[in-house]
């Protein structure tokens, strides 16, 4: 498997890594948004009709690569696996696992996935998991695990609260998707570019999601959006869900995994900063803290990658 990140020029890596950040930090706001839409808003909805208007901004390159996926049935097989499992059934796990666990215990499990991704970068793409890079994701692990400990503390709601043993299943099943899709991502990479993909995910996703949106809201929920709804959808298409994940791809492309899913532990610090600047909501100086420490360990594992790259040149 060819992993373009291994042979991309200095600065083509360093706009890549600056393009994720980006990526993530426009998807921290995706929760302001959904709720100037409507926390009553079908979720179906918002996600299938956002999806659309993104990816209609990239059906050109989508098109124009669909037959390299169509003609290799390798390929094929492969794209069906991203959209149906590490799309669909990932995001109707998280969704159904909310349901049967504490929020908290799921955000905790679901961050903590970066030491899936990296065993999975080890065995699909040899990328070594070397000390620092071990001592990087413990740190992440460990602030994240003492920050909902805590917050649970001081609470009225004990740790494991309203938690099933479906809600651990449906929690790591969500997680194990979800690193299926870095690592699947990035295989499809190597054949198709960033904006195609890009096209061809966001659409495939938003036709489904609309399906199944007509078949479970109908069709009157979606007359019944205003034409402010209409516009704030619009917004979350273009930003959420045709420039983010254009950045991402692209950062994706020309990254290793293991620092893509450390560049993804910045997202809490965006959604602090949003949450504190449209929202006014109080931030405490623990939650600071715990996202700090998160931050210092992301930078230890992207500076430890990052040398591996200069000593190999």
């Amino acid at each position: 498997m060819n992993n373009s990140s291994a042979y991309a020029p200095l600065p083509v890596q360093r706009f890549a890594h600056l393009a994720m950040v980006a990526s993530w930090m426009i998807w921290s706001s995706d929760p302001v948004l959904i709720r100037l839409i409507g926390n009553e808003t079908p979720r179906l909805i918002v996600t299938s009709l956002s999806a659309l208007i993104g990816g209609m901004l990239f059906l050109l390159p989508a098109l124009r690569e669909l037959r390299t996926v169509l003609r290799d049935r390798r390929l094929l097989l492969l794209f069906a696996f991203y959209i149906l499992f590490c799309t669909a059934l990932a995001d109707f796990c998280y969704i159904m696992a909310i349901r049967h666990m504490t929020p908290g215990m799921v955000a905790v499990v679901l961050r903590s996935q970066i030491a899936l991704t990296v065993l999975a970068a080890w065995w699909f793409f040899a990328e070594r998991i070397t000390l620092p890079v071990g001592i990087g994701v413990l740190i992440i692990l460990g602030a994240h695990v003492t920050g909902l400990v805590t917050s649970c503390r001081q609470g009225a709601d004990p740790l494991l609260a309203n938690t099933t043993p479906l809600g651990w299943a449906l929690t790591f099943a969500a997680a194990i998707l979800w690193t299926g899709g870095t690592i699947t991502g990035k295989m499809l990479l190597s054949h198709v570019s960033p904006s195609a993909l890009c096209g061809l995910r966001i659409l495939s996703a938003g036709l489904l999601s609309l399906s199944a949106s007509l078949v479970v809201d109908g069709p009157a929920a979606f007359a019944a959006l205003v034409p402010r709804q209409w516009l704030l959808l619009a917004a979350k298409g273009v930003l959420g869900s045709c420039v983010a994940y254009g950045l991402y791809l692209y950062g994706l492309k020309y990254v290793k995994v293991t620092v893509a899913a450390a560049i993804e532990q910045t997202a809490p610090l965006f959604t602090i900063a949003i949450s504190w600047i449209l929202l006014q909501e109080k931030i405490s100086s623990f939650q600071m803290m715990t996202t700090a420490v998160v931050l210092a360990g992301a930078l230890v594992i992207i500076i430890a990658r990052n040398r591996e790259r200069t000593t190999a040149t």
